[in-house]
């Protein structure tokens, strides 16, 4: 194509009047020719980038739910474990406990730990069903 047309296509796509079928020569022409002159070549990525867009492919990150839940499940032993050792060492600290303390302070913490697996329960329960969500809106999402 002749320089004068494509220097006044451009002019006019910089102003935004060009049509769809002048736009589509633009992008012909940049995608098409080899030896652009150095006057429109910093034009070319205008026109280019929809060819080159269409190639690109968007990998995303599937985030494995149940490796998550296995981490919060083990942080939460974790913290449980040095919440007892913790707990253990004051006790000792303190002196000898008689039964009877021992046995309301054993009674305390099984309360304590169905409180928290009652919560953990929940927060699966939670998990699995935004697993689920998740799960459907991608099938939305692609087709």
């Amino acid at each position: 194509m002749e320089q004068p047309n494509i220097k006044s296509l451009i002019d006019r796509y910089l102003e935004g009047n060009t049509s769809l079928d002048e736009e589509a020569i633009l992008r012909k022409f940049f995608t098409q020719s080899s030896n652009i002159p150095k006057e429109f070549t910093e034009f070319k990525p205008f026109f280019t980038f929809y060819r080159n867009a269409q190639n690109e492919k968007f990998i995303g990150t599937k985030k494995n739910s149940s490796i998550n839940l296995i981490k919060t499940f083990l942080g939460v032993a974790a913290l449980l474990a040095v919440i007892f050792t913790l707990q253990t060492k004051q006790l000792n600290d303190v002196g000898q406990l008689s039964n009877e303390e021992l046995a309301i302070t054993y009674q305390e913490f099984q309360i304590q730990m169905q409180r928290v697996s009652s919560h953990l329960n929940r927060g699966a329960q939670n998990l699995a069903y935004l697993d689920y969500w998740n799960t459907t809106t991608q099938k939305i999402i692609t087709p």
